[in-house]
C-alpha cells in the first residue's frame, strides 16, 4: 500500500487516533470500513515506508521550522515516545493508520474499526491528553 496522505498533514496531534496495523490488506480494509462508515478522505491516511516515516517526522527533521519546533517540544513530552514506535513500526513494514476524529463518540467508532481489523498500539490524542487504547 502507497502512502495515501489526500491533502492530510500530520503537524499536530491533537484531535486524532493513530493505530499500527501489520499487514497491507488489513489496512486497506480498514481505511475502506473507516470511509464508509463516514470519515472524509481528507482526514484520514495510511502512512507506510519512508515516506510514511517522514511524515510522521519524529524527530522533526523533514517539516519546516514550525514542525521541527513543535516536534522538538513533544520529544520531550509524553508525544514523542509514540511517534518514534511508529516510525520503528513503519521500518518493520508496518503501516500506520493516521485519523482525525473529533468528538468522544467518533473516536469510539474509528477505534472499533481499527481493532476489527487487527490494529494495534493504538493512542487517541486530545486536547491535552494521549490515551493508550490498546498495546
Amino acid at each position: 500500500m502507497n502512502t495515501n496522505h489526500n491533502g492530510h498533514t500530520l503537524r499536530n496531534l491533537t484531535n486524532r487516533v493513530m493505530a499500527v496495523i501489520d499487514d497491507a490488506e488489513h489496512a486497506r480494509a480498514a481505511v475502506e470500513t473507516l470511509e464508509r462508515a463516514g470519515v472524509p478522505e481528507r482526514e484520514l491516511a495510511a502512512l507506510s515506508g519512508t515516506e510514511g516515516a517522514r511524515e510522521i517526522d519524529a524527530e522533526g527533521t523533514y517539516g519546516g521550522g514550525v514542525k521541527h519546533a513543535l516536534r522538538a517540544l513533544q520529544g520531550l513530552t509524553v508525544e514523542g515516545h509514540p511517534l518514534r514506535r511508529y516510525e520503528a513500526e513503519l521500518a518493520s513494514v508496518h503501516l500506520v493508520v493516521d485519523i482525525a476524529v473529533h468528538g468522544r463518540q467518533k473516536r469510539d467508532r474509528v477505534v472499533q474499526i481499527l481493532r476489527s481489523h487487527g490494529a494495534h498500539f493504538i493512542n487517541a490524542y486530545g486536547q491535552s491528553t494521549i490515551e493508550s487504547v490498546a498495546a
